[in-house]
């Protein structure tokens, strides 16, 4: 019984060492082997205006954030009708710590790149595209998204009618103003697109003169707008049904304390017409002073 209890115990003891040598190859050994294939950090950006103008080039700055030493990166332009019109290659040197132009150097990681990149002189009006391609001492690449660049006329100080532009920076068509477009003045101005913007401009506000009474109208009080009558007869009953409706409702309560039925049941619809009179009267006052311009 005691051999083969110390022979399970070493049969569980080796099984626990390989269990551990697994661990430790996985932990230690495949990390190594295969940490060529893994680039955790790199990525690919392109800062390039997004508008230019014909018969022109531009400038700008490609930022690469990678976990290797750069080898080499590729430019390539293509015009509008993808045809390449513009490659450019760029290869580091030999040593790590001095690959590229403001390159972070050191142990640190990621590392990160600005690489200064320019345009070709565009020739033609459309959409032209660049494609960065990058390759790392250990192998890996990538390749960006594509960058797009219109170019156009708009922008250039003159105005290309054949081109739909309304306007360009300061220039406008002939005669063309806020007081020609219907406006009482102002500054007109030009968008980004060379289209008009008439934000600046002031838009006309004729004084519309009130309308008056028909002469053929009876108005008795002298008020210039039907507006004005309305609420002022509508005010005059509210002041009269507040005078006179307590004397009312006081009558129809007189009548209800004589004790004869035909006299109670009077005084009550004399103080339900009252109330019902007095409330409807300060409704339509109400609405009268509210809706007043309507009535002008």
């Amino acid at each position: 019984m005691q051999e083969i209890t110390t022979g399970h115990f070493y049969l569980r003891k080796n099984k626990v060492y390989t269990f551990i040598l697994i661990i430790a190859v996985f932990v230690f050994v495949i990390p190594k082997n295969t940490e060529a294939s893994i680039n955790p950090y790199l990525d690919i950006e392109i800062k390039f205006p997004h508008r230019a103008l014909i018969n022109t080039s531009q400038s700008g700055v490609i930022k690469i954030t990678t976990h290797f030493c750069l080898d080499y990166v590729k430019i390539e332009w293509l015009d509008p009708d993808q045809n390449q019109v513009s490659f450019t290659e760029l290869k580091a040197p030999s040593s790590c710590n001095s690959q590229f132009p403001n390159c972070s150097v050191g142990s640190s990681e990621p590392k990160i790149c600005e690489i200064p990149i320019s345009s070709p002189i565009f020739k033609k009006l459309g959409k032209y595209q660049v494609w960065i391609g990058i390759w790392t001492s250990v192998g890996e690449t990538g390749l960006s998204t594509g960058h797009w660049v219109t170019v156009d006329k708009c922008g250039n100080g003159q105005l290309e009618e054949y081109l739909n532009e309304q306007c360009d920076g300061s220039e406008f068509p002939p005669g063309v103003s806020c007081e020609t477009l219907g406006y009482k003045g102002g500054i007109l101005k030009c968008t980004d697109d060379c289209k008009l913007d008439t934000s600046g401009c002031i838009r006309e506000t004729p004084a519309v003169p009130p309308s008056t009474l028909s002469p053929t109208l009876p108005n008795p009080l002298g008020y210039t707008t039907f507006g004005d009558l309305i609420e002022k007869i509508f005010h005059f009953l509210f002041i009269a049904s507040l005078v006179l409706t307590p004397f009312v409702i006081a009558f129809g309560g007189f009548l209800m304390t004589t004790g004869l039925p035909s006299n109670i049941a009077l005084g009550k619809r004399i103080i339900k017409w009252a109330v019902s009179v007095f409330i409807g009267i300060a409704f339509l006052r109400l609405l009268a002073s509210l809706f007043k311009d309507l009535f002008s």
